[in-house]
């Protein structure tokens, strides 16, 4: 997997495409540390971690915070990680999380 390009999504995040498709936003700090560079190999390890790892955690922990301030239906939950740029698998396995402790029962 080649990393093609990498668009600064604001200044402490930005968006990361493999083999020509849109992956993942990581911030500045996760790029360094996974050394990812436009036009660079990313390994099939690092790219596992960073989806099963990195951003599963983030995601569940963004649907549980919005879930603090107010209630939102699963929808409004999916609609929301949608919009910061988290894979369809994370956000669904985030989803299932807040789901298994009964805080989207509609």
């Amino acid at each position: 997997m080649k990393v093609t390009a990498i668009e600064e999504l604001s200044k402490s995040r930005s968006k990361v495409y493999i083999d020509g498709e849109f992956a993942f936003v990581l911030y500045k700090g996760e790029l360094r540390l996974y050394r990812i560079k436009q036009g660079e190999e990313i390994s099939d390890s690092v790219y596992t971690e960073i989806l099963g790892t990195v951003l599963t955690k983030r995601a569940k922990l963004r649907a549980m915070n919005l879930l603090k301030s107010r209630e939102y239906t699963e929808k409004q939950l999916y609609n929301k990680l949608k919009e910061g740029f988290y894979p369809e698998d994370v956000i669904e396995e985030a989803l299932a999380y807040v789901a298994s402790y009964h805080y989207t029962d509609d």
